[in-house]
């Protein structure tokens, strides 16, 4: 996936980008294939160019990542996908680079999941996979109810997403208003990730930030008034 680079050397840059991709795959899965192995790719780069949806054997399974969607979708992407024939395993995510230091953004993470978990019950979907990327950002533990949900959404079907979120919230936390105290950490403005030395910049790799980087920010939330935390009514 994010292979955004491919393509672009002088050889390369005269063909088709999604031909090129296309061949590349299709060689390896036919080394894969007499030793059992089934295919996968990421679906962004066959999603970027669709042509190469056709040199693909209907064996590849696709994992359309889909990371930022909401409880009642868009899931265009992947009714295209299905459509043309491949098996898709849908991908949600209980952590992404949109967090800060403490916890994930719940406000961002639970309906994507829970979203993800109806859309795949009932359908034709392989399957769902709730990805947990930047490990980095913040600690593992701040993440298991998200972890819950495709459980708990298979086990209460009828449960509206606010349910789902204060039920799962409460248990994890302990005290009633757990869903409000997970909230308003995971709000956490994201720049703040200076203070774990890592991820500064957005990017996945750790380093060094500019000299005065730190500063710069400080002078900026002192100079605004602008709390650690985003999203004030």
């Amino acid at each position: 996936d994010e292979a955004y680079r491919f393509g672009s050397c002088t050889a390369c840059s005269v063909r088709e980008r999604g031909e090129l991709y296309a061949e590349h795959i299709s060689e390896l899965a036919g080394v894969l294939a007499p030793l059992g192995i089934r295919p996968g790719i990421w679906g962004d780069m066959v999603l970027a160019s669709p042509e190469s949806l056709k040199a693909l054997s209907r064996e590849t399974v696709v994992w359309d990542w889909k990371y930022m969607t909401g409880a009642d979708g868009p899931f265009d992407s992947t009714d295209f996908l299905l459509g043309k024939g491949f098996e898709v395993i849908l991908c949600s995510a209980a952590r992404s680079s949109q967090d800060g230091p403490f916890t994930p953004n719940i406000r961002i993470h639970f309906p994507n999941i829970a979203g993800i978990a109806r859309k795949v019950c009932g359908s034709r979907l392989l399957g769902h996979c709730v990805t947990d990327w930047s490990l980095r950002l913040n600690p593992i533990r701040a993440g298991l109810p998200l972890l819950e949900l495709p459980r708990r959404v298979d086990e209460n079907p009828d449960l509206s997403l606010r349910e789902l979120e204060e039920r799962v919230s409460n248990e994890y936390f302990g005290i009633p208003d757990g869903l409000e105290a997970a909230r308003l950490i995971s709000l956490c403005d994201n720049r703040v990730r200076i203070f774990s030395g890592i991820q500064w910049n957005g990017l996945k790799d750790s380093a060094f930030p500019p000299s005065g980087y730190l500063r710069h920010w400080i002078q900026e939330w002192v100079r605004t008034e602008e709390p650690f935390w985003s999203g004030r009514d």
